[in-house]
C-alpha cells in the first residue's frame, strides 16, 4: 500500500511539474502574444517555442536595417535557423544545449556563395549569428546576444 501511495505522488509531482505558465490577461485567459516559464522567485523568462517563425532584421550588430523588405530575415524552427540579408542564404543547426533556459547558440553556420552587391551586411549577419548565445525580448523586439549579453541581432513580427 505504500508503494503504491508513493508511486502516486510521485507521478502527481512529475505532471505538476511539467506544466507551462503561460501569460496571462486579466480575464485569465492566455495571451497570444509571448510563452513565458517562471522560475521560483525569478521573472518570466520567454520559452522557446515563443522564437518560432520569420522575424524582420531590425538591427545587426550596430547597424539598424532601415525599411527591411522581405529579403531581410530570420527564421526559427525547432532545429533550423535559416536568414537572409539581401541577396545569400543563411542557414544552420539550432544548439539548445547551455547552461540555462534562455541559452541559443547555432551550429554548422552556412551561407551560399553569390556574389552580391552589398556583401558587407550578409558577413556582418554571419558574424552577429555565430556569436549569438542567449535570447530575450524588450517589448515586440526578440533579441540575441553575445556570451558577453551584448546586442548583436534585433528582430521584430
Amino acid at each position: 500500500m505504500k508503494k503504491t501511495i508513493l508511486f502516486a505522488a510521485t507521478i502527481m509531482a512529475m505532471v505538476s511539474s511539467c506544466s507551462n505558465n503561460a501569460v496571462k490577461t486579466d480575464n485569465n485567459e492566455s495571451a497570444d502574444t509571448l510563452k513565458t516559464d517562471t522560475i521560483q522567485g525569478s521573472a518570466a523568462i520567454p520559452t522557446f517555442e515563443s522564437l518560432m517563425g520569420t522575424w524582420k532584421l531590425a538591427q545587426v550588430k550596430d547597424e539598424a536595417i532601415e525599411n527591411a523588405d522581405s529579403t531581410y530575415f530570420l527564421a526559427l524552427s525547432d532545429t533550423v535557423m535559416t536568414a537572409q540579408a539581401g541577396c545569400n542564404y543563411i542557414g544552420g543547426a539550432i544548439n539548445r544545449t547551455g547552461r540555462s533556459v534562455d541559452f541559443l547558440a547555432f551550429d554548422n553556420v552556412f551561407a551560399t556563395q553569390k556574389l552580391c552587391e552589398d556583401m558587407a551586411k550578409e558577413q556582418k549577419l554571419v558574424e552577429a549569428v555565430n556569436a549569438v548565445r542567449k535570447f530575450s525580448f524588450n517589448g515586440d523586439t526578440l533579441v540575441l546576444s553575445n556570451e558577453d549579453a551584448e546586442a548583436v541581432i534585433k528582430l521584430v513580427k
